[in-house]
C-alpha cells in the first residue's frame, strides 16, 4: 500500500492511496451507538472499469472486542467515504492469530458446555427409563 498526502490551496488534506490485492489495512468503524472499533482488512480484489473503482476486502474485528470474530466481506465503492489506515503484515497476522485463538477457546468452551448438557440429558433419559420400568404399586388401603 502506498500512501501520499497532498495539501490543497484551501488547506484541506487529501490522501491519494494506491491499494491492491493482498494489501492489509486498518479501518475505524463508528457504530451509531457505542464505541468505535478498529477493523482489520485484507484486500481480496480491486475492480476498476476505467471510471469507477470498487474495493472488495475481507474484514475482521480483533478479539479485544469479545470472543466472537465478526468476519465479513466488505465492498467499498467510489460513492462511499472510507478512511483506511496503513497496517503491517505482522500487525495483521498478530491480530488474526489472537482472534483465531480466541475463537478456538470459545469453541472449546461451547463443546464442554454441550457435553455437560448432553450428559444431563442422558442422565434424565436413563432415570426416566428406570422410573417407567418399575411396576406400579397398588394403593395401600387403610
Amino acid at each position: 500500500m502506498e500512501v501520499r498526502n497532498l495539501i490543497k490551496p484551501n488547506a484541506v488534506l487529501v490522501q491519494i492511496t494506491e491499494i491492491g490485492r493482498g494489501d492489509v489495512y486498518k479501518r475505524l468503524e463508528k457504530p451509531s451507538y457505542g464505541e468505535p472499533k478498529v477493523v482489520f482488512g485484507s484486500v481480496i480484489d480491486v475492480l476498476n472499469n476505467g471510471e469507477e473503482s470498487t474495493l472488495v476486502a475481507l474484514e475482521f474485528t480483533p478479539e479485544t472486542y469479545g470472543p466472537t470474530i465478526n468476519a465479513t466481506v466488505k465492498v467499498f465503492n467510489g460513492q462511499m467515504e472510507v478512511t483506511l489506515f496503513p497496517c503491517t503484515i505482522e500487525e495483521y497476522k498478530e491480530s488474526l492469530d489472537l482472534a483465531i485463538a480466541s475463537q478456538n477457546k470459545a469453541v472449546g468452551l461451547a463443546e464442554a458446555d454441550y457435553q455437560a448438557k448432553l450428559n444431563v440429558l442422558n442422565s434424565m433419559i436413563d432415570q426416566s427409563r428406570i422410573a417407567l420400568s418399575i411396576p406400579k404399586m397398588s394403593a395401600v388401603e387403610s
